[in-house]
């Protein structure tokens, strides 16, 4: 595919973390990064058996000086949301939310390859340490680029293994006696020509995280503000529902949409605390968009939306369930002017303005990637509504 320098779309963002520098939009707005998984102040270090002492070292805007020399194919552009950067595609967009993708599944899963192994181990120190809830379940794997056409190919792999990989981007891996680095995070994502890694020659674990926004059945925008135990967006204002695609959204899917969209609204009806009523409770999702996370290792992200039968008053009072109350604060609802969201078509300064301070990436580009549906299907909302209650 012919290479060119990235279209860019930059962004005056909510998201906002005390601890982390600003640094400066295309528009001359200040701007603020997403908080990190972990907060970076030292090295980490980690004594394995058989191999050198290990630390993990922050490099705080490394991915941002790389995006800012790479080159991207043609069709993607670059979307900067405070200091985090994804690359994004129109047209796999408008594929994913109209027309049905197949999917092969692979038959075992993923595994790191051995020589990376203290890798692992090092990364899951690290995040124990700063106190995220993290367990080794099984998550999904992205093994195949949605720009190509053909079937999305998946593969299991264990979080762990994402961990090692996607989430330390922005670190490098440094000897502890020598100072040396063993290995830079920034090559998970771009290659030595400069080039974002595709997904089919990645070694990285390119775990699909799954997004959505849901909508009420009385108009208003669903919100849910993490809690700190979250690897990724800790404190912020997230999605709806929000998470990793687990490979139990595939099975017996027809097609990629489907077990996209179950594992979105698995993750909606677990953050809203919604299990329990889950029986009776009317809901219909599409995917609206796709991106990948550089920042976050260039690690696979879909978004899509949600309108489900129920009310925001009987949402704010479902309160949180016990399982999630160190990943989830608070659950509540905003207003939301859906032909505001259609006129603003995708513009990044426009829809942050009307979203909560401390909004996350997910959300801002959840919204955003509604915005462009709306542009396209006016009355998609209305549409969803239809096949919701038709499924009573």
């Amino acid at each position: 595919m012919p290479l060119r320098a990235p279209r860019r779309h930059a962004i005056v963002s909510n998201v906002s973390a005390p601890r982390s520098p600003s640094v400066g939009a295309s528009s001359g707005a200040d701007v603020a990064r997403e908080p990190d998984a972990v907060d970076p102040p030292g090295p980490v270090p980690h004594h394995g058996h058989s191999q050198p002492s290990l630390s993990l070292r922050w490099r705080a805007d490394e991915i941002s000086r790389l995006v800012s020399r790479s080159t991207l194919r043609d069709g993607d552009e670059l979307v900067v949301v405070g200091s985090d950067s994804l690359v994004v595609s129109p047209m796999v967009d408008l594929e994913l939310s109209r027309d049905s993708r197949p999917f092969r599944y692979g038959a075992t899963p993923y595994v790191l390859p051995s020589q990376h192994a203290t890798w692992k181990e090092l990364a899951v120190d690290h995040f124990r340490r700063s106190k995220k809830v993290i367990f080794d379940g099984p998550c999904v794997r992205l093994e195949s680029e949605p720009r190509l056409p053909g079937a999305l190919a998946f593969r299991t792999v264990g979080y762990f293994d994402t961990l090692a990989t996607d989430f330390i981007a922005q670190y490098d891996i440094v000897s502890t006696s020598t100072s040396s680095v063993l290995h830079q995070g920034s090559s998970l994502v771009f290659d030595s020509h400069g080039r974002l890694r595709d997904l089919e020659g990645s070694w990285a674990g390119n775990s699909v995280g799954v997004s959505t926004v849901a909508i009420s059945s009385d108009g208003a925008l669903v919100l849910i503000d993490q809690g700190g135990g979250n690897v990724s967006s800790p404190g912020l204002v997230a999605p709806s529902g929000s998470g990793s695609a687990s490979p139990d959204d595939f099975v017996e899917a027809p097609d990629s949409q489907t077990a996209l969209t179950r594992g979105m609204e698995r993750e909606l009806r677990e953050e809203c605390n919604l299990t329990e009523r889950s029986t009776g409770l009317q809901m219909a999702t599409r995917l609206t968009g796709f991106a990948r996370w550089l920042d976050h290792g260039g690690k696979p992200e879909f978004y899509g939306v949600t309108w489900m039968d129920i009310d925001a008053e009987q949402l704010r009072s479902t309160g949180v369930s016990n399982s999630e109350r160190p990943l989830v604060d608070v659950v509540r609802t905003t207003d939301i002017n859906l032909r505001a969201l259609r006129d603003a078509a995708g513009d990044l300064q426009v829809i942050a303005r009307g979203m909560p301070e401390r909004s996350s990436v997910p959300l801002l580009m959840c919204v955003r990637a509604l915005s462009l549906l709306l542009v396209r299907e006016p009355d998609a909302i209305e549409s969803l509504r239809r096949v919701a209650l038709s499924m009573a």
